[in-house]
């Protein structure tokens, strides 16, 4: 059977980068090829597709290695067309180590427009038959969202809605992502998909104006008279019995003295500092300290002593039962003897 490596299948595939490759032909030379090629035969078909091992064909071929030693397998159940062989091409190589965030989250968009021609094909298929029925080895490939195609690849679908984005919106950008030559950010913003970023606004100084400004109407001197003012003030001169004719300087300097002649006086103030008293009270506390401590001693040995008491007549309860199951043993035993 021939083997056909096509280039719109391989050009889905990362390539390996130098160092990758040399290690894998490395590997091949000493230890021979241990992962198979996997081959997709369709229905009919003369020759077999290559999903998977591309690079291990080129490798073989440079070293010389017949194509009848290599190692294949054939997948089964066999893919029904190209879309769900790339499907399972794309489920395949998610799972590998060697793809950086942004080549997954390309590689997952891919997986998830090409599930969604699968799953418009099956339906047409199905509503051809009228039947609700799922082929042999279509299961799965039908389901066609965001939410299921982002926990397969291992993202989160807010990651996996950008990449479907590029890659509806600029193809040729996403495959330079998907290749690992752009940063899907540089891509999206070369396709105009990022929203530029919003300047601040410059601070406007406001324009002089002729208009004066519209005078206080608080009093500011002391020709102006409280009683013209504001119910505020002139509640203010009722309080601090101020006359009609009285400013607001002269209101606040009778606040003033109001609330200074108000003011309590301390302790230190109203009486001086005695030793004598001051002795007085330390041994009135010493002297209540002593006779708490004096209490607290009395109740620890009562509390002692009814400990005791309580011992002692647990004692006395455990004397007594022992007693009686003494007595009730041997009524037994005579009873016993008894009716021997």
């Amino acid at each position: 059977m021939k083997i056909t490596v096509r280039p719109d299948f391989k050009s889905l595939i990362p390539a390996l980068k130098a160092e990758e490759r040399a290690l894998q032909k490395e590997s091949i030379q000493k230890e021979g090829q241990r992962t198979p090629i996997i081959l997709w035969v369709r229905e009919g078909a003369a020759d077999a597709t290559v999903l998977d091992g591309h690079n291990r064909i080129e490798i073989l071929t440079e070293l010389g290695i017949p194509e009848a030693d290599w190692k294949i397998l054939v997948l089964s159940p066999a893919p029904k067309s190209d879309d769900e062989a790339i499907a399972w091409m794309l489920s395949d190589q998610l799972g590998r180590r060697n793809l950086t965030d942004d080549m997954r989250k390309i590689m997952a968009a891919r997986l998830y427009e090409v599930k969604a021609k699968v799953s418009k094909s099956l339906r047409a298929s199905v509503a051809a038959r009228g039947k609700q029925e799922v082929l042999p080895g279509q299961k799965g490939l039908g389901a066609n969202s965001r939410q299921q195609t982002a926990e397969e690849s291992g993202l989160s679908e807010k990651k996996l809605r950008p990449a479907i984005q590029l890659l509806q919106n600029n193809p040729d950008l996403a495959a330079k992502v998907g290749s690992g030559e752009l940063s899907l950010s540089k891509a999206r913003e070369q396709a105009g998909l990022t929203k530029p970023p919003t300047k601040a606004k410059p601070e406007t100084k406001p324009e002089k104006s002729d208009v004066k400004p519209a005078p206080s109407v608080l009093p500011s001197s002391k020709t102006e008279p409280l009683n013209q003012e504001s119910p505020i003030l002139q509640e203010l001169r009722v309080l601090l019995e101020l006359k009609p004719g009285d400013s607001i300087s002269d209101a606040v300097i009778a606040l003033k003295q109001k609330a200074a002649g108000n003011k309590p006086k301390s302790l230190l103030d109203s009486r001086p500092f005695n030793m004598d008293d001051h002795k007085r009270t330390v041994k009135q506390f010493q002297d209540q300290i002593a006779e708490d401590d004096a209490e607290i001693s009395r109740m620890t040995a009562e509390i002692a002593r009814l400990k005791g008491e309580i011992a002692r007549m647990t004692g006395e309860n455990n004397k007594r039962d022992r007693e009686a199951a003494e007595v009730s043993a041997n009524k037994e035993n005579s009873a016993h003897l008894d009716m021997n």
